[in-house]
C-alpha cells in the first residue's frame, strides 16, 4: 500500500513539474507578447493625451520613454521616421494622422512599443 501512495505522489509531483516547466516556456522573458501600460502624463505638461500604450520586447518604463522621446524631433514635434536613442537602444517610429494618431515605434533590436495619440 505504501508503494501506491509513493508511486501516486511522484506522479503527482511530476505533473506538477511539467506544468511549471511548460508556463516558464511559454512566456519567457522578453517574450513576443504585448503588454498594456499606463501611458505617459506629457509631454509638456502632466496630462495624459494618449491611450493603449502596448509594449513588445521591453518594459512599460522604456515604453514610456520612448513614446515621450519620439515627440522631441526637430522643432520639438514628432518627427517621422527619425532615428532617437532611448538607454541606449536606436529607435523608429511612424504615425497616422490626427485626431487619434496610431504611432509604432520599433527598436533596433525588434523590440515594438505604440500608442495612440488623442491630441
Amino acid at each position: 500500500m505504501n508503494r501506491n501512495r509513493t508511486g501516486r505522489w511522484a506522479t503527482i509531483l511530476s505533473a506538477v513539474a511539467l506544468g511549471v516547466s511548460l508556463t516558464a516556456l511559454a512566456s519567457p522573458p522578453g517574450s513576443s507578447a504585448a503588454t498594456s501600460c499606463t501611458p505617459p502624463r506629457g509631454p509638456g505638461d502632466d496630462l495624459v493625451h494618449s491611450e493603449k500604450l502596448r509594449a513588445t520586447g521591453v518594459g512599460c518604463d522604456v515604453a514610456r520613454q520612448v513614446v515621450l522621446a519620439s515627440t522631441k524631433g526637430s522643432g520639438g514635434r514628432f518627427s517621422e521616421g527619425a532615428i532617437f536613442t532611448v538607454r541606449g537602444e536606436r529607435w523608429r517610429c511612424y504615425a497616422s494622422r490626427f485626431p487619434r494618431s496610431h504611432q509604432r515605434c520599433t527598436s533596433s533590436s525588434g523590440a515594438v512599443v505604440s500608442i495612440i495619440w488623442l491630441d
